[in-house]
């Protein structure tokens, strides 16, 4: 449930285009699952799809609709750069050993947001005299708009940059994913009784006037019996032919598609390597859209270093909270205005949706994709191994010393921003860092020099 102060504020802030834009999503959403009704006669669409519609999908959804602010104070989460431009620093320094080691100077962000961790890594590149090649992977004309936006607006040429809209094949550099993964389309399921249960979205229409036109509701349809090895499709059973005929057609018909995803989910679920007896009513996340990506990476990369920072633990602490938490969707949770809503099927286009990162599920995937574990790691530790206590007091020093009126202020705003990145109840330890190699032989990195926590995984 959200407080009523909170809803009343969101209610307030809500302009007319506002409501438009909810009315619009609200309707592709009801479409789909009509569309779904018509295929499987059931009123529902996976929640993977119902988040791909109100974050991606449309024009008005949330990270492409251009009139919604969403990083920043002003908006509705912050992210590491935009806390400090040390973040960024201290990276950089990570890429300098990198480029020491033979590393191509070539930069491949995915998802890029506001840019401003693009923006402080050109202006630091400039600093050490280093040409780097910036390319940033953005399905988003919203976010390429603000992007270049940023790059003006700090004399930056925007010819340092390249926008993409997939990983370029034969790829040599570096790859960056900040906040990335947690906003992936994931996917929502129940282990009741052995058997395994995809949790889906579903609608109805409201009876009185109301911002909201249609109610969505949580359903679950069963999708594999883990007893008799059986799988599922919308609660009914599919038989052996119809499985044979998926693995034989090759046409992507819609009817394929989903007997394939649901495999896939089973596949995943499988490498989870959970107790099912156990895990009796065990709701939990799981996020397809990783393995899509690192199977992308592994086929795309030629020489290639890969950081992910996010927010997400190991899989038995996720396992645990998930067991003993009974949340009814499990890490998933939303974000307006720096609070957190807890019911993601309301404000559709309004909210961020995001979810934990399973690491050990990131790093079972990107190894079967041939892949190779450098280390892993909070986001203190890497910073820290990488000097950003010493970044600071120089930061300090060099501001003190151009405002020597208000040194002390100066001082503990540089202070509190880096205790923001490494603080235990911060990003520091709720945040964490991986990395991957492909192909590429030095991996004695820095970063993880000091508490490498690969062992957990």
């Amino acid at each position: 449930m959200i407080s009523n102060n909170l809803h009343n504020i969101i209610m307030q802030d809500l302009s007319d285009v506002d409501k438009k834009n909810l009315y619009h999503l609200q309707n592709k959403i009801v479409l789909a699952i009509q569309q779904n009704h018509k295929k499987f006669k059931h009123n529902c669409i996976a929640f993977s799809d119902y988040m791909n519609i109100v974050l991606y999908a449309e024009e008005f959804s949330y990270y492409t609709n251009l009139s919604k602010i969403q990083f920043g104070l002003s908006g509705d989460f912050i992210t590491a750069p935009l806390v400090s431009n040390l973040f960024a620093k201290t990276i950089f320094k990570q890429l300098l050993e990198l480029y020491k080691h033979g590393m191509c100077h070539n930069i491949c962000e995915l998802g890029a947001g506001n840019g401003k961790l693009m923006l402080d890594l050109l202006l630091e590149s400039k600093l050490h005299n280093i040409a780097l090649k910036y390319f940033i992977i953005e399905k988003s004309q919203t976010q390429i708009a603000r992007q270049k936006a940023l790059l003006q607006e700090h004399n930056v040429e925007l010819s340092l940059v390249t926008w993409l809209d997939d990983i370029p094949y034969g790829f040599n550099g570096v790859i960056l994913a900040n906040e990335l993964l947690d906003a992936l389309p994931t996917e929502l399921l129940k282990i009741h009784a052995n058997k395994l249960y995809r949790r889906c979205v579903s609608y109805s229409k409201n009876s009185i006037e109301d911002t909201n036109q249609y109610s969505f509701h949580f359903t679950d349809k069963l999708i594999y019996d883990f007893s008799i090895n059986k799988l599922y499709l919308y609660d009914e059973e599919l038989t052996d032919l119809e499985l044979q005929h998926v693995t034989h057609n090759k046409q992507d018909d819609y009817y394929n598609d989903e007997i394939r995803s649901i495999e896939d989910i089973v596949k995943q679920v499988k490498l989870l390597d959970l107790n099912y007896t156990e895990c009796d009513n065990y709701i939990f996340d799981l996020n397809l859209e990783i393995n899509k990506l690192i199977t992308k990476l592994s086929n795309n990369l030629n020489e290639a270093v890969i950081f992910f920072f996010d927010y997400g633990d190991v899989n038995s602490v996720l396992y645990k909270r998930n067991l003993y938490e009974s949340n009814p969707i499990a890490s998933i949770r939303g974000f307006y205005k720096h609070n957190v809503i807890n019911d993601v099927l309301l404000y559709q286009g309004l909210i961020d949706i995001t979810a934990n990162v399973n690491f050990s599920f990131l790093a079972q995937i990107a190894i079967n994709n041939n892949l190779d574990l450098i280390g892993y790691t909070s986001n203190a530790n890497f910073l820290i191994n990488l000097g950003i206590e010493k970044a600071l007091q120089e930061k300090i020093q060099t501001r003190s010393s151009n405002e020597s009126h208000s040194s002390l202020i100066t001082e503990l705003k540089l202070t509190q921003e880096v205790n923001e990145l490494i603080a235990k109840d911060r990003m520091g330890d709720i945040f964490k860092v991986i990395a991957f190699s492909c192909n590429y032989e030095f991996c004695d990195l820095l970063g993880f020099s000091n508490k490498d926590l690969s062992y957990a995984l």
